[in-house]
């Protein structure tokens, strides 16, 4: 048996995808031979996962939304210096975080090997994002300290790998994408034709963040039949949301638009059920965890070149590949609204497709990474 710890800023609902897949990393490591624990910094109620060890401490900071962000925790920070001892491999989540920092120290002072899992943070896309030349410089030093002394870097698709900066790493590198469900098969059945012989029904799912770029669907949504609509469920900032608001109102669909607000996990099978193909058209994802969410259930998925799960769609099909631009969205959406057979087979495609991603099989790719490193 071995002891795996792993350290999170937070798991909030809100914090999209990143949230669910420390969730699911964590419970699918958990086995008769691995001992699976979390250490996650909250404010208030958060979805733990149930069946591993869960310590939570408060987050600390004079502004809470910093503390937040960065996952700044001095209660994180003493725990892990009082017992990473205990555990034979530490897991980090995320990069530019206090707490993977502090789990980093705490596992080099304890002598133990650290797992990184960046969630897209390591990625060239996220490191120059718009912003001042300091904070570039810093995450660039910052990503240096991890390739220094980092075991282990697991990525969720190999185009994350491709884009992470971990050059002159002596670490290993690993391609294990997030689970998204328990058992050996995905419950979700194909839909059939018939069932589709109505207007088309286009899901979004996610933060309201430039970066999913909900307004190009929303433009592509003008170019579409008039009876095709939108269900768009997630939410943001204010100014986002308003901007979004007023670009339908503008394009004149503001009345085909169902917005549907944050949707709470307990609420996604009902969420899925409402629409007939999920549309992801972000600049980019180094996974994306709600189109496999949504192929799990059989849902096909619209995906840009720029996500990781496009890898799992061009090999076992379930969605469409579709550059991200409003009339090439149309283009592939209205052959679909106008062949149901083809929505039907690429939603048996979906199910076969998500049976990659079972807690079974890719807990047995982090096991394999864990017992490694510990020398069993």
């Amino acid at each position: 048996m071995i002891r795996v710890l792993h350290v999170a800023g937070g798991v909030e609902p809100e914090l999209g995808g990143p949230a669910v897949a420390i969730v699911n990393y964590v419970r699918a490591s958990a086995a008769p031979d691995v001992e699976a624990h979390l250490l996650v910094a909250v404010d208030g109620p958060a979805e733990l996962p149930h069946g591993v060890g869960i310590t939570t401490v408060r987050r600390t900071g004079r502004f809470r939304g910093r503390a937040k962000l960065w996952g700044i925790s001095i209660p994180l920070a003493l725990w892990m210096t009082r017992h990473a001892s205990g555990f034979d491999v530490i897991v980090v989540h995320g990069a530019w975080l206090f707490s993977s920092l502090a789990g980093l120290v705490a596992a080099k002072l304890a002598r133990k090997p650290c797992v990184m899992i960046p969630h897209e943070s390591l990625t060239d896309f996220d490191i120059h994002k718009p912003g001042s030349d300091v904070r570039i410089r810093a995450k660039r030093a910052i990503e240096h300290v991890y390739a220094a002394n980092c075991s282990v870097f697991i990525f969720a698709s190999e185009m994350e790998r491709t884009d992470s900066l971990t050059r002159g790493t002596t670490a290993r590198t690993a391609v294990i994408p997030c689970p998204i469900f328990e058992g050996d098969r995905a419950f979700a059945q194909p839909r059939p034709a018939k069932a589709l012989r109505t207007p088309l029904r286009i899901g979004f799912l996610g933060r309201f963040h430039p970066k999913k770029q909900l307004d190009v669907l929303i433009e592509a949504l003008s170019l579409l039949p008039s009876e095709v609509t939108l269900i768009a469920g997630g939410d943001g900032p204010d100014p986002i949301r308003a901007e979004l608001r007023t670009l339908a109102a503008n394009l004149a669909v503001g009345d085909r638009i169902v917005w549907r607000g944050f949707v709470a996990s307990r609420d996604k099978d009902a969420f899925f059920e409402s629409i007939d193909v999920l549309v992801m058209p972000s600049e980019y994802e180094s996974f994306g965890v709600v189109a496999a969410e949504a192929m799990h259930r059989g849902v096909p998925a619209i995906v840009s070149p720029r996500t990781g799960i496009a890898e799992l769609i061009s090999s076992r099909g379930g969605g469409l590949i579709v550059q991200p631009v409003a009339r090439t969205l149309a283009e592939a959406l209205t052959n679909l609204s106008e062949n149901p057979e083809k929505l039907s087979e690429l939603s048996q495609q979906a199910s076969h497709a998500a049976e990659q991603l079972t807690f079974s099989r890719i807990g047995s790719l982090l096991r394999d990474e864990y017992l490694r490193l510990a020398g069993r």
